[in-house]
């Protein structure tokens, strides 16, 4: 079976995406082999709890990102 029919739910409803697998590298580009997801939705509430306690979010970090859709 593949990752994606065993964790299609998790693929399809999550908010917040777990993913684990292995990371290869060609020169510039990372590729990222999906062993398992999971959903880590219910991880952001605790996220929200922190932010009305008067806790700052981390800074955004700039991510260069390349869409081929």
């Amino acid at each position: 079976m593949t990752v994606w029919f065993t964790s299609r739910r998790a693929g399809i409803s999550a908010v917040l995406l777990g993913v684990a697998g292995r990371l290869l590298r060609e020169g510039q580009v990372i590729h990222i082999v999906a062993e398992r997801l999971s959903d880590l939705t219910s991880l952001l509430r605790h996220l929200e709890a922190d932010g009305a306690a008067g806790k700052t979010a981390a800074p955004s970090l700039p991510v260069a990102v390349r869409d081929f859709h």
